[in-house]
């Protein structure tokens, strides 16, 4: 019963939330409350086969949440005093941002360095772990499970990445993301592809796939589409053109889903847990049991721990920073020591994912909802809010919310925003990517464009 009135009650704000925002699909208010309602289908979907009973006090968290991003959303309205979001499809002056070939083509070169002296490196993991050679997809399945789960045979083999790998990485995983910002918006805006552009992009898609993580895949096209959909509808185009752009967005949704299995299988990894596994069951488990596992966790009562540093478990990745360094002695709890697996009521398996929620009420219970919640819907309210009072040539709000977007939407898979902005790779990628465009697109240092390009003549939008 309970799980229903969620549900019911989760389309109703979606669809207030479209009502504030003069329909904007792209607000994060609306994709909160949407990504939630996915979740909490596909938990309706399995609630018999896993004897789902959710308490009320599940619920009204859930939708707390779904309720403090609208009233951010109507206290930036109220601030703007324009009574709601009316800027998608309104014309905006797009315009074509130059970026020198040449300054691509180092970015490319850094790039190729990095994939070659990393392909080299898992090599020599590989052998130290297995003490022979192994096909690609076997040493990049190796590397992510020592990087990730065997942490105490990976340190044990003491074998780090080259020296070439260490410099050049941190151009080719930061600047590449804004190549297809740029490469996205000059597409919109005249008409034209970029190859040089093309090819760094096809080169981050290569490098991510080495590290054998899907995330970053996933991130990369959600932010893809995100500019794709905010750049279209800004340059004047009619709201009528969104049924186009849904559909085209859906068979490149799919697409992409084929190539996720192949690249699954290239990394050595398969969409089931077991041969035994049906397609629903790793569904569920990644789309509905986190919800369920929130619950459970709450039912039993024994939330929040004892915590040796303020917020450790929501902003994890500042005390393992501090800890590397040396900077901290006291022990703290990583995030694999707290994601135990679990089960449902009547014993099947639901993973070991609980949502955001489940870190907050490890560190300071039912207190802990309401600010970390509020935070971060002020945070992307306000950042969206940004992407349309830009005047200047890179939106550089656009690009960062597109970049962040993903974590936006993995919130109720896990605690994927504060994990990613309290990183200090975070603060690298920001601060790079904004010199850079200061610097060389925007500023003093900026090069006579040289640009090759290809016409879009065939492909329309």
């Amino acid at each position: 019963m309970m799980l229903y009135v969620l549900l019911i009650s989760t389309l109703i704000l979606a669809f207030f939330s479209l009502a504030i925002t003069n329909w904007d699909f792209s607000h994060p208010s609306f994709l909160f409350c949407l990504t939630f309602g996915m979740f909490e289908f596909v938990l309706l979907l399995g609630a018999e086969a896993y004897a789902v009973e959710l308490i009320p006090a599940t619920v009204i968290i859930l939708l707390g949440g779904m309720v403090l991003f609208i009233i951010s959303t109507l206290l930036v309205n109220f601030y703007n005093r324009q009574g709601g979001f009316i800027y998608v499809g309104k014309k905006n002056n797009l315009k074509e941002i130059e970026l020198n070939d040449y300054i691509t083509m180092v970015i490319v070169l850094f790039q190729i360095i990095t994939i070659l002296s990393f392909l080299k490196y898992i090599d020599n993991l590989y052998i130290a772990y297995k003490g022979h050679s192994g096909s690609i997809s076997a040493e990049i399945n190796m590397y992510d499970r020592l990087s990730k789960f065997l942490t105490e045979d990976y340190n044990r083999l003491n074998i780090r990445p080259p020296f070439l790998y260490n410099k050049s990485n941190l151009i080719s995983s930061t600047l590449p993301y804004l190549i297809i910002y740029i490469a996205i918006n000059n597409f919109f805006a005249v008409k034209k592809i970029n190859p040089i552009q093309i090819l760094s992009v096809f080169l981050l898609v290569i490098s991510i796939i080495l590290k054998g993580s899907r995330s970053p895949l996933l991130k990369l096209f959600i932010m893809g589409a995100v500019i794709a959909y905010i750049v279209r509808f800004r340059n004047g185009n009619r709201q009528s053109d969104k049924k186009k752009f849904f559909i085209k967005f859906g068979i490149m949704a799919a697409c992409m889903g084929v190539v996720l299995v192949l690249v699954l299988n290239l990394m050595g990894r398969s969409m089931g847990k077991s041969e035994s596994d049906t397609l629903f069951v790793h569904i569920f488990v990644y789309l509905g049991a986190p919800i369920e596992n929130l619950d459970n966790f709450i039912e039993k009562g024994d939330m929040q721990l004892e915590s040796h540093y303020f917020a450790e478990h929501i902003i994890n990745p500042v005390y393992q920073y501090l800890s590397d360094k040396g900077l901290i002695s006291q022990p703290f709890d990583t995030i694999n020591d707290v994601l135990p697996f679990v089960q449902s009521a009547n014993g099947r398996g639901t993973g070991n994912v609980f949502t955001m929620y489940y870190f907050f009420l490890l560190d300071f219970g039912f207190a802990g909802i309401l600010p970390f919640t509020l935070f971060l819907a002020m945070f992307y309210t306000v950042l969206y809010d940004k992407i349309f009072k830009n005047k200047r040539s890179v939106n550089f709000a656009l690009f960062m919310y597109a970049y962040l977007l993903n974590d936006l939407l993995m919130l109720p898979f896990s605690n994927r925003f504060y994990e990613t902005v309290f990183n200090s790779w975070f603060l690298k990628f920001v601060l790079i990517n904004w010199l850079f465009v200061k610097l060389i697109i925007e500023g003093p240092y900026k090069f006579r464009s040289t640009k090759f390009s290809l016409e879009r003549k065939y492909v329309q939008w």
